[in-house]
């Protein structure tokens, strides 16, 4: 579906009423939102949420996604189909827990992640596989007792793990950051892991819509790796 130009007067018009305008800013304030979340944080009746979202769709202000049993929704403008697959996976709480271990620790195990986060290794498989098959990560490579990252700094993390393992990375670490750093209140709502609590308290703060200044990645990363891995 292709996105109609913008139209301030139309715009204004179409946002004017109460409840539309409220589902809308929701749904920019809290990408990925499914219909129930929605409903719950609307003070409407489903029937009255489910006509402003068919209207919002229609008129190319916002898209729906399907996720699993889900549908989620997007502001059309802020979003493309990666950073959707991201959100998608954020908003689950096993894995995302996996995406922040990864965006903490920079690579990981099976065995590793799932000692981390507590969890049955055959249910970190399971979502590993999901996460490689959506090219949310991939298999890290070693090199001379090394892992090989996806950032600039560090390039390579040294590894002293004997028998052969098998390591992941996020596959676009600097998509991932930027959206858990820009919409992290947003994203992580439900506090309750440690990595989670780790990554919400980081002292940056979010800037969207301030002067359009941009969070330093690189500066945040090698700050999480001096943290983490010194």
């Amino acid at each position: 579906m292709g996105e109609k130009k913008s139209n301030k007067k139309n715009d204004r018009e179409n946002l004017s009423l109460d409840t539309r305008k409220e589902i809308y800013d929701n749904i920019l304030k809290n990408p990925g939102l499914h219909l129930r979340k929605l409903i719950r944080k609307i003070n409407a009746s489903e029937g009255t949420v489910r006509h402003h979202i068919k209207f919002l769709k229609k008129n190319s202000y916002i898209t729906e996604e399907p996720d699993g049993n889900y549908s989620r929704f997007y502001v059309l403008k802020d979003f493309q189909k990666k950073d959707m697959k991201t959100i998608h996976a954020l908003r689950k709480k096993t894995q995302r827990n996996i995406i922040l271990y990864l965006s903490v620790y920079f690579f990981g195990s099976q065995i590793q992640i799932s000692k981390e986060l507590n969890k049955n290794p055959k249910t970190i498989e399971y979502h590993l596989k999901i996460l490689l098959k959506e090219g949310l990560i991939e298999k890290a490579p070693t090199e001379e007792g090394f892992v090989i990252t996806n950032l600039k700094n560090p390039d390579k993390i040294k590894f002293d793990y004997k028998g052969r393992n098998i390591f992941y990375r996020l596959k676009k670490p600097y998509e991932v950051y930027d959206l858990l750093f820009n919409y992290k209140e947003n994203i992580l709502d439900d506090i309750s892991e440690p990595l989670e609590d780790y990554i919400f308290n980081l002292p940056f703060e979010n800037n969207i819509g301030k002067n359009d200044e941009k969070i330093n990645l690189d500066d945040l990363i090698f700050m999480i790796y001096k943290d983490k891995h010194n």
